[in-house]
């Protein structure tokens, strides 16, 4: 009885230890980062344009925003950073001024995309999936 109690107790502490250990890896990116957003000339003419923004990341969770009131653009970015740094962000926003959006949509009109991107040490870099070429940087601030 002895050795299964002793057995289960090793268990035990090599289970926390390792969830220890991952939540440390998560919790390295934790704090506050800068971001940009530069986006290509797209396939349809519309402007080449670029973001700039604080984020935060807490507990591996990135949560950004971006806002222009002059002329109604936003942009929010959220994801997880993966304890090996591998990170799935997405970007959800309103579009500004027509000339840089694909489509020449109106002001104001709600975006979505994706973006895979990798951190490491005190910077990070991503390449957005869909529709035109934007790249993503990151750096610890």
């Amino acid at each position: 009885m002895r050795k299964a109690a002793l057995r289960s107790g090793l268990v035990f502490a090599v289970v926390v230890l390792t969830a220890a250990a991952a939540q440390a890896q998560i919790n390295a990116f934790d704090g506050t980062w800068s971001a940009r957003i530069v986006c290509a000339i797209a396939p349809d003419g519309a402007a080449g344009y670029q973001l700039d923004f604080a984020a935060q990341v807490r507990n591996g969770a990135v949560d950004g925003r971006y806002s222009n009131p002059r002329d109604g653009a936003t942009a929010l970015l959220t994801g997880q950073i993966q304890p090996d740094g591998s990170a799935l962000l997405k970007v959800d926003g309103t579009t500004g001024r027509t000339e840089y959006t694909v489509g020449r949509v109106q002001p104001g009109t709600p975006y979505h995309y994706t973006a895979n991107a990798r951190f490491a040490g005190r910077s990070g870099s991503g390449t957005r999936n869909e529709l035109r070429r934007c790249d993503l940087t990151f750096g610890r601030t």
